[in-house]
């Protein structure tokens, strides 16, 4: 086991606040535990206003297994019809899924900005989101990939079969070849990193669901 910890003498914050702060463009320690969790391992932090505040992270020395692209729909697939473009002002609809209360805050908060793009819908699994994506017909689905219940990449395989228009965005802390191409052989468009979601998914809404 890999352990690295890092530690200050400073005033410390409660647990609850890393759930609690406003949203923005970045995420900071979630994105840091979803990391460690995707890869076995764990993050565990420890604060308080005495003793300052301490960040362990534990990884296992050994192969990680990933998942393997052959288990999702086959590529032909990634040549079906999609959705034609919206008119003229119309509004872009877009479904959030992140288990991360904070990370779907703060992914309406940069989409909010726009007035041509409109959160309809967030799910915090991927069964949430496959029932979301039948019931609310969303023109986007920005997607998770490690996510309770059902993950990321299985959920877009089901949307897609049930509605091969569907345009899905993975997000993921893990962009590796690997997830892009299990995600993309699931059906999803592309794939954009979280840290890079501040600067990038709006534009990719709009390249795939143009004027």
């Amino acid at each position: 086991m890999l352990t690295i910890s890092v530690q200050d003498e400073g005033r410390g914050f409660g647990a609850d606040s890393l759930e609690g702060k406003p949203p923005g463009d970045h995420f900071g320690l979630l994105s840091v535990m979803e990391r460690m969790e995707a890869l076995g391992g764990a993050c565990e932090i420890t604060s308080s206003g005495r003793q300052g505040t301490t960040v362990s992270l534990r990884l296992p020395l050994g192969d990680i297994v990933e998942r393997d692209p052959a288990l999702t729909v086959p590529a032909s697939r990634l040549n079906r019809q999609i959705r034609p473009s919206v008119k003229h002002g119309e509004i872009r609809k877009v479904l959030l899924v992140d288990d991360h209360a904070m990370v779907r805050q703060g992914l309406v908060s940069i989409l909010a900005r726009y007035t041509d793009v409109r959160v309809i819908g967030e799910a915090s699994n991927g069964v949430e989101a496959v029932a979301m994506a039948a019931e609310l017909a969303p023109d986007i689905i920005v997607m998770d990939i490690n996510m309770p219940q059902m993950d990321g990449i299985e959920a877009t395989k089901r949307i897609i079969n049930a509605q091969p228009w569907a345009i899905v965005i993975g997000l993921s802390v893990n962009n590796s070849p690997q997830t892009s191409e299990a995600m993309k052989n699931a059906g999803a468009a592309t794939l954009l990193s979280k840290e890079a979601a501040g600067d990038e998914l709006y534009d990719a809404i709009v390249a795939l669901v143009p004027p």
